[in-house]
C-alpha cells in the first residue's frame, strides 16, 4: 500500500508591520499566534507543537516565552539559533511527518 502524508499551513496570523509603540515583540507575536489560531478554528490546547526562532541578536525574547505568553504547553517544541522561516516551516513538516 503506498501512503502519502500531506502537510498544509492552515491558519495565517498577520499583525501590524513597522514601529509599533507600546507593544513589546513577545505581545506581537502572541497576537499573531491567535490570529492564526482564530484563522485555523482552533484553539490553544489542540497546537501540537510550537517552533520559534530566536531574534538576531541571540537574546531570550519571543522564542522562550511566547508559549508560556499564551498559555500554551506543546508536547513538542522547537527554538532555532536563527530567524528565517523557511526552515521552521521544513521542521514543521519533518516534525508532522515523523
Amino acid at each position: 500500500m503506498n501512503v502519502s502524508m500531506t502537510t498544509a499551513i492552515v491558519g495565517v496570523g498577520s499583525t501590524a508591520q513597522g514601529q509599533l509603540p507600546g507593544r513589546s515583540a513577545n505581545d506581537i507575536a502572541a497576537e499573531a499566534i491567535q490570529l492564526a489560531l482564530d484563522d485555523a478554528g482552533i484553539s490553544k490546547d489542540e497546537v501540537d507543537g510550537l517552533i520559534t526562532c530566536r531574534n538576531l541578536q541571540g537574546r531570550a525574547c519571543i522564542d522562550e516565552q511566547v508559549g508560556l505568553l499564551m498559555g500554551m504547553n506543546p508536547a513538542y517544541s522547537a527554538t532555532l539559533d536563527y530567524g528565517t522561516g523557511n526552515f521552521s516551516v521544513h521542521l514543521g513538516v519533518m516534525a508532522i511527518t515523523a
